[in-house]
């Protein structure tokens, strides 16, 4: 049965806010002067987050060459921009159990807001914007997506499905029609109801409602710059929808500024590598302590009044795609403000 706005609306607007821990965290992050003394003691404060931190430190993907002992000395050698992302992912995997491996939609989705996230970070210095800022937005690019898929996951789990198969890479309007269609409100706006409602900056409320949107003239700010790590992201072979074809760089790069389509065909296998990089620390670390996490303990209540409450699988889905929400929106704040 289709949904109408409002009930769409009143949904993601019912979604939880962010974790309070991850918060106190954000909020010291914020700081430029943040002391790594307060940072340690945060971090120490959750033993399970602080044992991860360390782990994490000393996986392969880092190679400090050493062993790490301490959350201090994790903090010093990883710096405090890689612990926002490594914080993040910890979040989404504990949060969301085993669902990233269950459904092979919320991972996808997941694997491409790194991968914008990734390109944006790489490009944003030649149109002069913050790398970390860059980062953030194209994190949250997608936010509505995934509030769409933690509130209706079957049915945009199918969706997706079906666009994958039936629309052209470039057509934005397929999915966006057929999304307003069944639930009465696009990811778009759905992004855009989200961000407001969790008091976003504005460059991010407008990169989560406008990311679609056809925008005019030569001047990059972050949204033309997300727009455009959108369609490299989906060039390189990390596209939201799981399909055998996929944008050329050609058509990726037509509307970029000349001296920007330059600089990303001259550092092309650059950009991909450092893509592979950013999704095999973080991809790699949310499926893994996915795997450990085990279930939750019992199910949320019913999506919204008068529906069934479904079976396991697809609450399990709809509470995790919910925390991942509220995880990747506590994580990212960060670097806004």
């Amino acid at each position: 049965m289709a949904q109408t706005q409002t009930q769409s609306t009143q949904l993601l607007e019912d979604l939880p806010p962010f974790p309070p821990v991850a918060a106190r965290l954000t909020q010291a992050l914020e700081a430029n002067d943040a002391d790594i003394g307060e940072i340690v003691d945060l971090v120490g404060s959750d033993p399970a987050l602080a044992a991860d931190i360390v782990r994490r430190a000393n996986s392969p993907a880092y190679g400090f060459g050493r062993r790490v002992d301490s959350v201090r000395e994790a903090l010093v050698l990883l710096g405090f921009a890689e612990l926002h992302r490594l914080t993040l992912a910890r979040a989404t995997a504990a949060l969301a159990g085993g669902a990233l491996h269950a459904f092979p939609a919320l991972r996808r989705c997941w694997r491409n807001s790194l991968a914008v996230a990734a390109v944006a970070e790489q490009l944003a210095g030649v149109v002069g914007l913050s790398a970390d800022k860059a980062y953030t937005a194209g994190l949250l690019h997608d936010i509505g997506r995934l509030g769409l898929l933690s509130i209706f996951p079957t049915q945009y789990s199918e969706l997706l499905l079906r666009a994958a198969r039936e629309a052209p890479p470039d057509d934005v309007a397929y999915l966006l029609d057929t999304e307003q269609l069944i639930f009465g409100i696009d990811h778009c706006s759905a992004g855009r109801v989200l961000t407001e409602r969790w008091e976003m900056p504005v460059e991010i409320q407008q990169v989560a409602g406008r990311h679609h949107d056809r925008i005019e003239g030569s001047d990059w700010g972050f949204l033309e710059l997300i727009q455009g790590a959108v369609t490299l992201a989906e060039a390189l072979g990390f596209g939201a929808l799981d399909r055998e074809a996929r944008l050329t760089m050609d058509k990726a790069l037509e509307r970029f500024p000349d001296l920007l389509a330059l600089e990303v065909r001259i550092r092309t296998d650059d950009i991909k590598d450092h893509v592979d990089s950013r999704i095999a620390k973080l991809d790699g670390d949310v499926t893994d302590s996915a795997a450990e996490g085990g279930e939750a303990d019992e199910a949320p209540p019913a999506e919204a009044e008068g529906r069934k409450q479904p079976e396991e699988p697809i609450w399990l889905i709809a509470a995790a795609c919910g925390l991942v929400v509220a995880a990747i929106a506590a994580g990212a704040l960060a670097y806004f403000y």
